[in-house]
């Protein structure tokens, strides 16, 4: 398949789903539909972008590239976990200025490890979980607590 065939394919998927108008030659408008998803899609980049450039220190040009790949590699449930996490980080930082300069500081830096291992060895326990409670074995099921 051509280059132009290839397009000409992907734009009469899009006319289909309600994503654009075009005539052959002539011209291409995105519908309301399509605005509405293009919007959602630019907010979900905008957002990975900011997350890697401002509070990881990412190369700004590295983190278009990466905040394209991540889009593209990553489920739309976590994608939305990790967008609605980079929006409380970006709150939290506005109510303390602080917040980012520490984590600026720790991440230059790295924290002191009294294990000597950069993760705990059990890796992270779950906030949520009622205190006392042990964490479910490999056999036992989350929903039975």
């Amino acid at each position: 398949m051509s280059r132009i065939e290839l397009k000409s394919s992907i734009l009469k998927s899009l006319k289909q789903k309600g994503f654009v108008e075009y005539e052959k030659y002539e011209y291409l408008e995105l519908t309301p539909k399509g605005k509405k998803v293009g919007r959602e899609i630019n907010r979900r980049h905008q957002a990975l972008r900011t997350f890697l450039v401002q509070i990881l220190g990412i190369d700004p040009v590295v983190a278009n590239e990466e905040a394209c790949r991540i889009e593209h590699g990553i489920g739309a449930g976590t994608l939305d976990r990790l967008t609605r996490f980079i929006d409380f980080i970006e709150l939290r930082s506005q109510a303390s200025p602080d917040f980012l300069r520490s984590f600026s500081e720790f991440r230059s830096a790295g924290a002191p490890s009294q294990t000597g291992n950069e993760y705990p060895a059990g890796g992270f326990e779950r906030r949520d979980r009622k205190p006392g409670r042990p964490s479910p074995g490999k056999n036992e099921s989350r929903d039975a607590q």
